[in-house]
């Protein structure tokens, strides 16, 4: 099940969608939503006027959205994570896990000033569908799952 979440201190993404179960090395029977999330933002993420650094290009564009963890998928989690780590330095973990945002703030803990992957992921997502988000529902590449669990999360929050 995918969450709709608040963002307190992020300009220009007023809320962003939160996994409920980690994703990624060492969580073979994660949620399919979740699964299904992280998938469809590489999938979006490889296409389209965006920011997206091209060294994450051929690792992200071999993920299509399964809902199920697989290599590709687990190849696209590290090749992020070694891209962040890369650009923010040793505090952003590399554990090939996509982890559920346990904080109000969608940071790591007070002073760590780095966000968890989801939630820079969401920005990704928001550029990638500007035109339509946050009903990335309305995505043909949105499979079923998917499109259900948002339109769940973001019910009582958007209009129809």
């Amino acid at each position: 099940m995918v969450q709709f979440a608040i963002a307190r201190d992020f300009q220009g993404m007023p809320f962003y969608f939160n996994v409920t179960t980690p994703v990624g090395r060492g969580y073979p029977n994660a949620a399919p939503e979740d699964v299904a999330l992280v998938q469809f933002i590489f999938v979006v993420g490889t296409r389209g006027q965006h920011a997206l650094d091209p060294a994450l290009l051929p690792t992200w564009s071999k993920v299509t959205v399964t809902s199920r963890s697989d290599d590709a998928t687990l190849a696209a989690i590290n090749a992020w994570q070694a891209f962040r780590r890369q650009k923010f330095g040793g505090s952003v973990d590399t554990d090939g896990i996509i982890s559920v945002v346990r904080t109000e703030s969608g940071m790591y803990g007070p002073g760590k000033g780095m966000s968890y992957d989801i939630v820079h992921l969401n920005f990704v997502l928001l550029f990638a569908t500007k035109s339509i988000w946050p009903r990335i529902d309305k995505d043909s590449r949105c499979p079923p799952v998917l499109a259900a669990a948002v339109r769940k999360a973001l019910s009582g929050h958007l209009a129809p």
